[in-house]
């Protein structure tokens, strides 16, 4: 089977709810825990400015005036924070913050800060679909935010080359696709450090975890209970190394291994990713409801087939970047028909359709 790209990876949706509940009920009755009710106005909060002898300030208090957000659930709001926290007195950027409140506010326990991974997905999306079991949403404000220069934050501006990056075949097999997708990648990198180049240093992940502790500010809270997938591991585990004494309780499901350089990070990650894809592959010979003879076999024929002539679909073609992509996220477990789906999409795909 052709190498898969790198992508985040999560295990499966309902064990990673389930583990989540079981540690955050745990940590409620443990020793030492503070469950006392937490009053918070659910229209506006403000923190006390951290104090500047505090080595680990996260910077200037702010305040989130929650509104309405643009679906059925959640309150929205933005936080200014600074663009540099080495500089809390220069220029400010917003970070897009939703809080879904304790549905039982009388067993409040605090606020849950969840972040889906990526890097780049967003935080809001992810705490609006409410992915924690009713234990959790009883008992905790769920907390998501866009990391600074994703989604509704501000930060980055640029990205129109990034489409056509992706549309390029990731395994590339000749001199030529390798110059194309080299070009590509060299585009956006361009493009972002022309629009962007006084940004770029300040969109790292020791950046969001500071941005973290200064939500948990401005919401009022002295420690934040976590959730964290992914990257968004890295993310946990940043803010637990900065400001320990702040966490009341983390989960980290698909952890990011802090030793790692770059470079053993994605090799890892898409070995691991190819091993998962195999396996969905494999698990049609023993499924009647399977349309495929042989998974593997059906999924090289129509790697192939796309790298000759892309099939049409939804807005545009379906190539071998696609073909690659949906591949990736069936291991994701979000549905618990990700291996039928994808079994499916092959065999339309075999029979010309996108």
């Amino acid at each position: 089977m052709p190498r898969l790209p790198c992508s985040s990876r999560r295990g499966s949706a309902s064990a990673a709810t389930l583990a989540i509940g079981l540690a955050l009920a745990t940590a409620a009755c443990g020793s030492g825990v503070q469950t006392t009710d937490v009053a918070v106005d659910r229209t506006t909060t403000t923190a006390a400015a951290a104090d500047p002898s505090d080595p680990n300030a996260g910077g200037p208090a702010g305040t989130i005036d929650f509104g309405a957000c643009d679906r059925a659930v959640g309150e929205c709001g933005t936080l200014a924070v600074p663009l540099d926290h080495d500089d809390p007195d220069g220029p400010t950027i917003e970070v897009a913050v939703a809080r879904i409140p304790a549905a039982r506010p009388d067993e409040r326990i605090g606020v849950l800060l969840t972040n889906p991974g990526g890097p780049g997905a967003s935080g809001i999306d992810f705490a609006l679909a409410e992915p924690f079991p009713q234990e959790v949403l009883d008992r905790f404000d769920i907390i998501g935010w866009d990391p600074r220069g994703v989604g509704g934050s501000e930060g980055l501006r640029c990205g129109a080359g990034v489409d056509a990056f992706l549309d390029i075949d990731p395994e590339p097999d000749s001199a030529r696709e390798q110059a194309q997708l080299d070009a590509a990648a060299q585009a956006v990198a361009d493009e972002c450090e022309e629009t962007d180049g006084e940004i770029l240093p300040f969109v790292g992940t020791r950046d969001v975890v500071r941005d973290m502790d200064l939500i948990r500010e401005a919401l009022g809270e002295e420690q934040i209970s976590y959730a964290g997938y992914s990257y968004g591991t890295a993310l946990g585990l940043g803010y637990l190394e900065a400001f320990p004494e702040r966490v009341r309780a983390m989960v980290l499901d698909g952890v990011v291994d802090p030793t790692q350089d770059l470079a053993g990070f994605l090799l890892a990650q898409g070995q691991a990713i190819e091993e998962q894809v195999d396996a969905l592959l494999d698990a049609c010979a023993d499924d009647p409801s399977c349309p495929l003879d042989d998974g593997g076999a059906a999924y090289d024929r129509v790697a192939v087939q796309l790298d000759e002539a892309p099939l049409p679909g939804g807005d545009g073609e379906v190539g071998p970047a696609e073909l690659q992509t949906g591949a990736v996220f069936a291991t994701y477990g979000f549905n618990g028909d990700d291996a039928q789906q994808l079994w499916q999409a092959l065999a339309d795909a075999e029979d010309g359709d996108g």
